[in-house]
């Protein structure tokens, strides 16, 4: 076996960062109202990775907290059966209403058969630009073996007027904080979105995604449906 050979299997073997397959969303600031219910459906196919679908309760304990729980599942790539793959909890406080940023601490963890699969630290900035927000999602997450990887995210949305507003959302995996992999082996993926804002209680988010760098999905359809309660 030739040199060149022997490289490129190592290549192939070396681990590429991804993205969260159960819940493609950059999150605002805003937290859900004290007493109030959010139910959401996540659902996603992708081009290599199968297909993905999540629901999120999330519930509002008081005007600044929110706390919520995921069941998600998948259809693995070449099969047409669905099963269990991770439980999520996770809890958010953000800056109390009045002060001058607008930010909140997204703080989650996933479960999976073997237990304890990771923790997220997700800090978040919200801020408006007149019809124009933008949202940034720095996020931290540590596995069970104690790595750290880090996966910003953002989106810049036009607000439409008729209660519609088209974004475009960017999301990365860089890699280890210590040893970031090689620019062709990260995940860049931009996304175009549609998002209906006419009713307060009712979400919808329709979006189209496209990999920017060799080892991500090439091409992503998802979905983000939400009623609050």
């Amino acid at each position: 076996m030739g040199a060149l050979s022997v490289l490129a299997l190592l290549w192939a073997a070396e681990p590429t960062p991804t993205s969260d397959p159960f819940e493609i969303e950059v999150y605002t600031a805003e937290t859900v109202p004290r007493g109030h219910l959010l139910a959401e459906q996540h659902a996603n196919l992708t081009s290599e990775n199968g297909a993905h679908l999540t629901y999120e309760l999330i519930y509002g304990v008081l005007d600044w907290f929110e706390v919520a729980t995921y069941f998600a599942t998948e259809f693995k790539a070449g099969s047409h059966d669905c099963g269990f793959a991770e439980w999520r909890l996770r809890v958010r406080p953000r800056t109390p209403d009045g002060w001058p940023v607008r930010a909140s601490l997204n703080l989650e963890s996933s479960f999976d058969e073997q237990g304890f699969l990771s923790l997220e630290l997700r800090p978040i900035w919200t801020q408006p630009l007149g019809r124009l927000q933008l949202d940034v999602d720095p996020t931290f997450e540590i596995d069970r073996a104690a790595a750290v990887e880090f996966l910003p995210a953002l989106k810049l949305a036009l607000a439409l007027g008729g209660g519609f507003a088209i974004g475009l959302e960017y999301y990365a995996n860089l890699g280890p904080v210590d040893a970031p992999v090689p620019a062709e082996r990260q995940w860049h993926q931009l996304f175009a979105a549609l998002d209906l804002t006419r009713w307060p209680r009712l979400e919808l988010d329709l979006a189209a995604g496209f990999g920017l760098s060799p080892r991500t999905d090439p091409f992503t359809v998802k979905t983000i449906v939400g009623i609050q309660f």
